[in-house]
């Protein structure tokens, strides 16, 4: 997890080897067990500078008044508008996500995902790409 979250996390991670005075395998072996197994990936894709603000405008007017149903096969359960006005974070029924967010300073659009499984994870990267592909086609 990249960012101020991935030091936290990893800093959580460390206190808690450090006071169980276990191997880093053994304890992500242990919090497996409890929550099951994530895989976590990330892309981006980039956009013309020139096409950028339009493309940005509207795949997120499409993505509020047209958000997916499914993703990768799957019902999308809930969809969450970012804070930051700049994405949406599409949550599906095996608790697996897919967030689409633009950036502010690139003409690029980050895609993140996390699933239970490799395969799944590439699903909805597919996805995302997918999304992002119909963005920047012509209308």
């Amino acid at each position: 997890v990249p960012g101020v979250e991935g030091r936290a996390a990893g800093l959580f991670l460390l206190d808690l080897w450090l006071s169980r005075g276990r191997r880093a395998s053994e304890v992500l072996a242990e919090l497996q067990a409890i929550a099951g197994p994530s895989y976590y990936n990330r892309i981006d894709v980039r956009f013309s500078r020139d096409e950028y603000p339009a493309i940005k405008r509207d795949t997120l007017a499409r993505l509020q008044d047209e958000a997916p149903t499914e993703l990768g096969g799957r019902p999308v359960i809930r969809r969450q508008a970012l804070d930051t006005g700049d994405g949406f974070k599409f949550y599906r029924d095996d608790e697996s996500w897919l967030l689409i967010r633009f950036s502010g300073t690139e003409a690029l659009l980050r895609i993140y995902v996390e699933a239970r499984s490799p395969e799944d994870v590439e699903t909805l990267l597919e996805e995302g790409r997918r999304i992002a592909t119909a963005a920047a086609a012509p209308a």
